[in-house]
């Protein structure tokens, strides 16, 4: 479903959950989404996203039609994001590749780049 066609049937959004209980451990996480992710406000909706569940990283546009998000944070709260973003009904990933990361340390917020 296409951005204009979203909004013209509401706009409506998964539910983000926070997870409750023992903190997890931390983890950095990079996602290579492919299919339409690009011009469907993808990077927003990271963006949006990782701020409703404490997380830090970085979004951005690829030349080949995909996009890399490098998030840091609570494992599970990791799990969240890829979770709500799988369920955005405008996006049609058709591929999610994942790499584990060491642990920067050093963000204190999330960046749309470029």
């Amino acid at each position: 479903m296409y951005l204009f066609q979203w909004l013209k049937n509401g706009g409506r959004q998964p539910d983000v959950r926070v997870p409750k209980g023992p903190p997890t451990p931390p983890g950095r996480r990079r996602y290579r989404f492919y299919g339409h992710v690009q011009f469907v406000g993808f990077r927003y909706e990271a963006k949006i996203t990782v701020r409703q569940l404490g997380l830090t990283g970085w979004a951005q546009n690829q030349d080949d039609g995909t996009v890399i998000v490098e998030i840091e944070g609570e494992t599970a709260r990791i799990d969240e994001f890829l979770r709500v973003m799988r369920a955005v009904p405008r996006f049609e990933i058709t591929e999610i590749w994942t790499e584990d990361l060491p642990l920067s340390g050093t963000e204190t917020s999330f960046e749309v780049i470029g």
